[in-house]
């Protein structure tokens, strides 16, 4: 495309120099009109064509595995393993740990463990999203990792709009409303998001999940389901967890895939705000990756799990 434009550039100023410098001589003249009209239908159809060609989408999957038995989920097991060995994937455990320790639970709803731990992922989800822009959505962080824990620093950049849309708990907890868990003011106090953003739900079922965030410039989608179940038996980690939790035949795991898509409007896709929000988006997908991803988590609690540790 960019040859391509250089190419018609080239030719628009060589049309032009040959109808200038040839104005006296008709014929030469007009051959300089003809290749000028012709550049300048064939600029207009390549710019119709890139308005209307369709823009990339940015997507991503990530797996999660919860822990549970007929009784109860574990999630804190993973997260105390995960630390001892100074994973730097335990974050999400570490969250779906204070969802179901700190966030009190829905009285008005029967609790069902096949929900519950979607629940809690869901629940985890926001948690995250808040405790990562609860100051603005356009942030700039620095974060070390240390022998036993680690510190860091976030504020809004330099250039952050100065009216982002503020999510509240109150507003979250309307959305989530048949959740097993409720929103807790101590641990989520608010969500920035984009100017003229609006959050809205696509499905809410026992197994599936769905959220939209909208604005002029972005369409970004998140999909939380469940894709089933799996056992511990046959495998050295599913082995050497086994060997730690009691009555180790009851249990198994859940196994649930977070989607990320999101499109991105054509006629702004040049703008400043395209670009921030398309750096905004695909932030969220790579740290929600890195925090919550089976794949990568698994291999920290091998290490975990081995009998060393």
């Amino acid at each position: 495309m960019t040859v391509l434009i250089i190419f018609l550039v080239v030719l628009l100023i060589v049309s032009v120099l040959l109808i200038i410098m040839n104005k006296h001589e008709e014929k030469i003249a007009q051959i300089g009109v003809k290749i000028l009209v012709v550049t300048i239908i064939t600029a207009f159809i390549l710019i119709i064509f890139e308005i209307f060609s369709p823009l990339p989408i940015d997507n991503k999957t990530v797996d999660v595995l919860i822990l549970c038995n007929k009784e109860k989920i574990d999630v804190k097991n993973f997260f105390d393993r995960l630390l001892k060995v100074g994973s730097p994937h335990r974050k999400g455990y570490e969250l779906l740990t204070a969802v179901d320790l700190f966030f009190p639970k829905n009285d008005k709803l029967e609790i069902d463990l096949e929900a519950q731990s979607l629940d809690s992922l869901e629940m985890a989800f926001w948690l995250w999203l808040a405790k990562k822009y609860s100051i603005h959505w356009d942030v700039e962080s620095e974060y070390f990792e240390g022998i036993s824990g680690g510190s860091g620093s976030s504020g809004q950049s330099k250039d952050a709009e100065k009216n982002p849309v503020e999510f509240s708990p109150e507003e979250l907890q309307k959305l989530l409303h048949d959740n097993t868990y409720l929103v807790s003011k101590g641990q989520l106090w608010k969500i920035m998001l984009p100017s003229g953003t609006s959050l809205s739900v696509i499905e809410r079922s026992k197994c599936r999940r769905g959220f939209r965030i909208k604005n002029d410039y972005i369409n970004f989608k998140i999909d939380i389901h469940k894709v089933g179940d799996s056992g511990l038996l046959y495998t050295t980690l599913g082995e050497n967890i086994r060997k730690t939790l009691s009555s180790p035949d009851s249990w198994y795991s859940h196994n649930f895939k977070v989607k990320f898509e999101c499109a991105y409007t054509k006629w702004f896709r040049g703008s400043l705000r395209t670009k921030k929000q398309k750096k905004w988006v695909n932030e969220i997908m790579n740290d929600f990756y890195n925090d919550f991803e089976w794949n990568l988590v698994k291999s920290d609690l091998e290490r975990a799990y081995s009998d060393k540790n």
